[in-house]
Formats: structure tokens, C-alpha cells, sequence
């Protein structure tokens, strides 16, 4: 029997949990936040399987996956001698991950009741929310 859509097992609750992590992992390490960009993409992709006109967005979306890994370094996470490439390799995952957001945001692939039922899913205490 097919759960519901926004029930924590589908590919909606999942983009949205992954969404709410990189909002949180905001000024954390670089690697952390391409990875997580990198699982949104894989799930967007799932979701968007059938779309053949999102198969080009998801492609350069890929290709700016490839490029942060192949030019991550550890270093970057910690040097501040490294601030400028730091600040650069900022721009590019800032520019993916918006690729990643309008593509989600023009497929409806996330709804508001989903993001709500993930915000109170980390507040929840004893299976209440707390207010």
C-alpha cells in the first residue's frame, strides 16, 4: 500500500529534511555542504526522472557538482591564508545550490505542508511539538 505523499518515507520529505540540513549548515565546511547539494541533486534528479525538460538543468547542475569536487580541498576549511579561493569556492556552490532551488521551486517538488511537518519533526519532544 502506497504511503502518503508527505509522509517521511517519500523523495519530498527527504528534499525537504536535505534543504532544511544545508540551510543549517550554512558557514560550516565547504565539503559538507557540497555533499549535501550533491544528495539534493540526486533526488531532485529522481523526482524529475520523468521530465524530460529538466534533464538539461539537472546535466549543468551535474557538471557544477563535478567541478566543486574535483576542486575542494581540505585547506580551504581551514586556512584562513585561503580566504579569496575560499570566498570564490563560496560563489559557485551559492550559484548551484540556486540552480538547484529554482528547479525545485518551478516543479513544486517541495510544498509548504512538507516543510512543515519537517520543522516540527526537529522540534518535536515526547511526539508533541513544542511551542
Amino acid at each position: 500500500m502506497a504511503k502518503k505523499y508527505n509522509s517521511a518515507t517519500s523523495l519530498s520529505y527527504h528534499l525537504a529534511e536535505a534543504l532544511t540540513g544545508y540551510i543549517y549548515a550554512s558557514g560550516g565546511r565547504l565539503n559538507q555542504r557540497k555533499n549535501l547539494l550533491a544528495f539534493i541533486h540526486g533526488v531532485v534528479g529522481a523526482m524529475l526522472a520523468w521530465k524530460d525538460l529538466a534533464r538539461d538543468d539537472l546535466s549543468e547542475i551535474e557538471q557544477d557538482l563535478v567541478f566543486l569536487e574535483e576542486t575542494y580541498e581540505p585547506v580551504l576549511d581551514t586556512s584562513p591564508v585561503m580566504f579569496e579561493k575560499r570566498a570564490a569556492y563560496e560563489d559557485y556552490l551559492r550559484l548551484t545550490a540556486n540552480k538547484l532551488l529554482k528547479l525545485i521551486y518551478d516543479n513544486n517538488l517541495v510544498s509548504q505542508s512538507v516543510m512543515k511537518e519537517v520543522y516540527a519533526a526537529r522540534w518535536r519532544k515526547g511526539g508533541e511539538v513544542m511551542e
